[in-house]
């Protein structure tokens, strides 16, 4: 990513969860009805990590949104999901793809943000989302971005991602309100 660009990024997500204005609640995972993924496309095994935690989802019988991030311009991504690059966020924050606004337009009842590593575009639209209740992996540094967070042992393989896609749906389960 551009460095200016990202710098931007950082002061307009500072700016973002200081004037937090969206409505953040929890509704029982039984009376959730639209449900978001976000990831970061990064290899053909993660993608089958993220289809298993999809088919886990769909099981449950909820409607499920996905958007992916790629990250870099040679990345081959021949998903069927709709993404984004950083080419799809101008220099004032403004998303100008349409299916990315779209998306952080949705008041998903939880958005299931499936990555091991963060990355500050994703942070960027994670504040920017409407989701009641976002869910991630356990960092101190993003406890702004997320109402549920999940501690994961620090691994990088696709089993790692498996153990966090299945306890982020477990606790969210587990939520009657």
């Amino acid at each position: 990513m551009v460095p200016i660009k990202e710098k931007l990024l950082s002061l307009y997500f500072k700016k973002l969860a200081k004037a937090d204005q969206v409505v953040r609640l929890s509704v029982g995972y039984k009376k959730a009805q639209l449900l978001g993924l976000l990831y970061t496309y990064e290899d053909a095994q993660k993608d089958e990590a993220v289809l298993r935690f999809i088919d886990q989802v769909k099981a449950t019988g909820k409607k499920l949104h996905i958007l992916c991030y790629i990250t870099t311009k040679d990345a081959v991504y021949s998903g069927s999901f709709p993404s984004f690059t950083q080419h799809d966020i101008n220099i004032f924050g403004k998303f100008v793809n349409g299916p990315v606004a779209d998306f952080l337009r949705t008041p998903f009842d939880y958005l299931y943000h499936v990555d091991l590593v963060s990355n500050p575009m994703l942070d960027y639209a994670l504040a920017k989302c409407r989701a009641k209740c976002r869910v991630g992996k356990f960092d101190a540094t993003r406890a702004s971005l997320f109402e549920i967070m999940v501690k994961l042992e620090s691994k990088s393989d696709s089993y790692a991602l498996d153990g966090l896609a299945g306890k982020m749906l477990y606790y969210t389960q587990l939520l009657e309100v």
